[in-house]
């Protein structure tokens, strides 16, 4: 499996398709640069994540903290 690129469209292949299209001006990128533009793209960081998850836990707690 092989990961190209062209004018910002990135695809993964198999090895035999992605070399046919390497040779009409694709060009080779690694697989982390796919990870982080394609599949990964739009996702929340960890950092994001774990502030959102402190901001909920701190919320319930207030509340419970209300009732009583």
């Amino acid at each position: 499996m092989k990961t190209i690129v062209k004018n910002g469209e990135y695809m993964r292949l198999e090895n035999s398709d992605a070399e046919s299209r390497v040779k009409a001006g694709w060009k080779y990128c690694p697989k982390t640069e796919w990870k982080s533009n394609v599949r990964d793209a739009g996702k929340p960081t960890a950092e994001e994540v774990e502030t959102a998850k402190a901001e909920k836990a701190a919320e319930k707690k207030a509340k419970r903290e209300k009732k009583n």
